[in-house]
C-alpha cells in the first residue's frame, strides 16, 4: 500500500521548537514525529511512504537519505501552500503500487485500526473511506452522518452548539481510490470541504468509528 503524510505545514503552533528544524523531523523518544504517525499502519501494509512537505525541504531531504526506515520514503515538494487536496493531487506523481492509497494528517499520532479501515473500504466498495472519532463538542470540527451499513450521506462543518446531527469527527487518516486521485484538481483545494462532500453525496464514501 502507499501512504500520503501530508506535512506542509510550518508548525507554527510548536514553536519555538520548530524554529530551524521540520515539524515531521521533531524528536519523539527514539523517532522522528513522521515515523511515529507512520507507525500507526502495520509494517507488513506499507509498500512506499511519500511525504508531502513544503517546509524544511532540504533537512527532509538529508533525513531521508540517511535514515534506514523499513519503508520506501520519497518527498513531494510543495513550492506553496496547496491546501489538502492539492497536495495530495501533486504527490500523484511519486505513488507506485495499485490499489487504495492511505493518507495521514503528518502531525497526528492515532491509534486508528488500518487493517480494520481497508476492510471496511473493500467491505462497503466504497471510493474513500474516513477514519472517525467521536467527540464531546464538536463545535470546533466538522462532523459525519454515519449510517448504520457504515457510509456517510452528508457533512456539517462547526456545528452550532445543539445543532450537530452527530458527534463523529475526521481522525485523520483515510483510505481513497486511485481513480478519485486521478480526476482531483492541481489546484489548490480541501479534501475535506470540496471533495469528501461531493462523494459523499453521490454514495461513495464510507467512514468507520473508532
Amino acid at each position: 500500500m502507499d501512504v500520503i503524510v501530508l506535512a506542509g505545514g510550518f508548525g507554527t503552533r510548536l514553536r519555538p521548537w520548530t524554529e530551524g528544524r521540520a515539524k515531521p523531523l521533531l524528536p519523539l523518544l527514539d523517532k522522528t514525529l513522521l515515523e511515529r504517525v507512520v507507525e500507526a499502519v502495520p509494517s507488513g501494509m506499507v509498500d512506499r511512504v511519500v511525504v508531502a512537505a513544503g517546509y524544511g525541504i532540504d533537512e527532509m531531504k538529508s533525513f531521508i537519505a540517511g535514515a534506514s526506515l523499513p519503508y520506501e520514503t520519497v518527498l513531494s515538494v510543495e513550492h506553496e501552500a496547496m491546501g489538502t487536496g492539492g497536495a495530495v493531487a501533486l504527490a500523484r506523481q511519486h505513488l507506485s503500487g495499485d490499489g487504495p492509497v492511505l493518507v495521514l494528517n503528518g502531525d497526528l499520532i492515532s491509534s486508528v485500526d488500518v487493517a480494520a479501515l481497508a476492510a471496511h473500504h473493500t467491505a462497503t466498495g466504497a471510493k474513500a473511506t474516513l477514519s472517525l472519532w467521536e467527540v464531546e463538542d464538536p463545535s470546533r470540527f466538522g462532523v459525519c452522518d454515519l449510517d448504520e451499513s457504515g457510509m456517510i450521506g452528508r457533512f456539517q462543518e462547526k456545528p452550532e452548539p445543539g445543532t450537530e446531527f452527530s458527534n463523529l469527527i475526521n481522525a485523520g487518516c483515510y483510505l481513497i481510490e486511485r481513480d478519485v486521485l486521478s480526476g482531483l484538481s492541481s489546484d489548490k483545494h480541501s479534501m475535506e470541504r470540496e471533495v469528501f462532500p461531493g462523494l459523499a453525496e453521490a454514495g461513495g464514501m464510507a467512514g468507520l468509528a473508532f
